[in-house]
């Protein structure tokens, strides 16, 4: 599996909610194991395949889950012989970095871990709760990895989490651009409210390639969004989603300040 060329595989965030015994872990390591497919990563850390990629009963399938990407200078690197001593070598995991993992949960019961319950949901993030300019009582953010792929563009996943007056808020984002190819983002965002009974986890892929992007009169040459630092993901709109979930996390029943019972703990090495 291809390593980042920064990357911080100690770094994680843990929230746990104490009367239940749910746990949400995102962490660096299983985030990179989920840009492989052999062998797959740990179940549960990301969405399973839609049914069209699979084979028969099971979610193996030889190849990126959001799909391959080649480079600009893919062409000229091929190889131009066809003596059948030449071979490409055989590849595992994604050369972009770029990881479709969304986390992991749990419960803790007598001293081990059961399986959390979940359904899907049409319910959304409450947007105009989270764009009130209230007091943060605490934030962090945290780096799990960057990436220039050889100077063909840039990758970067990271976490950041808030906990305001009546609700927390994580938001995990995979941000990746091939320079003049494509651009793309994967954000996993969850919202709790204090004394509610679940988690909302909305998973979301957005994707364009810089010909979609200039059609619709995006410019690319010299746009500020487009940096050594800026991967430009706020160029993507929401006619660029290429699927969403959304599911809700059941913590069990509902306790009178569940704030009271939220621990968190993160770490950046």
């Amino acid at each position: 599996c291809k390593v980042p060329d920064m990357f911080c595989g100690d770094a994680l965030l843990r929230i746990r909610h104490e009367s239940s015994g749910f746990e949400l872990e995102l962490n660096a390591t299983d985030a990179l194991r989920c840009c492989r497919w052999r062998p797959p990563p740990p179940p549960g850390t990301r969405p399973p395949r839609p049914a069209s990629q699979t084979a028969p009963d099971t979610e193996e399938i030889d190849g990126p889950y959001l799909g391959a990407v080649r480079c600009q200078f893919a062409d000229r690197w091929k190889p131009k012989s066809n003596s059948p001593d030449v071979k490409e070598l055989e590849v595992m995991s994604d050369w972009t970095c770029s990881t479709p993992y969304w986390g992991s949960i749990c419960g803790t019961k007598d001293s081990g871990k059961v399986p959390i319950s979940e359904e899907a949901t049409v319910e959304g993030l409450p947007m105009d709760l989270l764009r009130r300019r209230d007091e943060i009582h605490w934030y962090q953010e945290v780096l799990f990895w960057e990436d220039e792929l050889d100077d063909n563009g840039l990758c970067r996943l990271s976490v950041r989490v808030r906990v305001m007056p009546t609700f927390w808020f994580v938001l995990l984002l995979c941000e990746l651009r091939v320079d003049n190819v494509m651009i793309r983002e994967v954000a996993t965002r969850f919202f709790c409210a204090f004394g509610s009974d679940h988690v909302l986890r909305e998973w979301t892929w957005k994707e364009a390639t810089y010909e979609a992007l200039r059609t619709r009169g995006v410019p690319l040459s010299d746009n500020p969004q487009i940096s050594q630092t800026s991967i430009g993901t706020t160029l993507l709109e929401q006619a660029d989603v290429r699927q969403q979930l959304r599911h809700k996390l059941l913590l069990g029943p509902p306790t009178v300040d569940s704030a009271a019972g939220c621990s968190t703990e993160t770490s950046k090495d």
